[in-house]
C-alpha cells in the first residue's frame, strides 16, 4: 500500500500538503527529525488524501560570482 510506503519512508521522502503552496505544510524527510517525522505521520494518517510524497532530488548547479569568485549555487527552474 503506498500511505505504509510513505509512513516507512518519511526520512527520504519530500511530503506536500497538497492545499498548502511552497515550504508551507511540507516535510523535508532527509532534513527531519524522529519527532517532526513522528507528528507528520499522525497528520497523513489523520488525512491521507491531503498529502503528496516524492523522492528528494538532486538540484542542479551552475557557476555563479560571489564575492569575485566562482561557486557553484544549486538552481530550481519552473518548467512553465
Amino acid at each position: 500500500m503506498i500511505l505504509d510506503h510513505v509512513l516507512v519512508n518519511l526520512d527520504k521522502l519530500v511530503v506536500k500538503s497538497a492545499n498548502e503552496a511552497g515550504d508551507y505544510g511540507m516535510l523535508l524527510g532527509t532534513q527531519s527529525t524522529v519527532k517532526q517525522r513522528a507528528e507528520f505521520a499522525e497528520k497523513i494518517k489523520a488525512n491521507p488524501r491531503n498529502y503528496i510524497a516524492q523522492p528528494t532530488l538532486s538540484l542542479s548547479r551552475v557557476p555563479t560570482i560571489i564575492d569575485d569568485k566562482f561557486e557553484g549555487c544549486h538552481v530550481d527552474l519552473p518548467n512553465n
